[in-house]
């Protein structure tokens, strides 16, 4: 499985923004850009227990609760997927 695009939309301190990502990705820059929040959407989608608490109000964009947060992980498995592996792949 390989990660390739993160996208997040009204989370935190991201209105709306994509990032490709490659076999090795650093995350770097001056303080309080928003390093910290980008961790946490991976977080987000990884850790079922952070999932199950919701958002607060803080995670909105600008707490702006009537805008809908959207993180998205696209992920490709075509090149490493076995039959075997297939019949584990599990989905929401």
């Amino acid at each position: 499985m390989k990660l390739k695009t993160l996208s997040i939309k009204n989370f935190r301190n991201f209105e709306d923004i994509s990032i490709e990502l490659s076999n090795k990705n650093v995350v770097f820059g001056m303080n309080d850009v928003g390093k910290t929040n980008l961790l946490h959407a991976f977080r987000f989608l990884l850790d079922r227990k952070i999932r199950d608490k919701g958002f607060q109000e803080t995670d909105f964009f600008q707490k702006d609760i009537n805008r809908e947060i959207e993180i998205c992980l696209e992920i490709d498995i075509t090149d490493h997927v076995s039959d075997l592996d297939s019949q584990n792949i599990i989905s929401k």
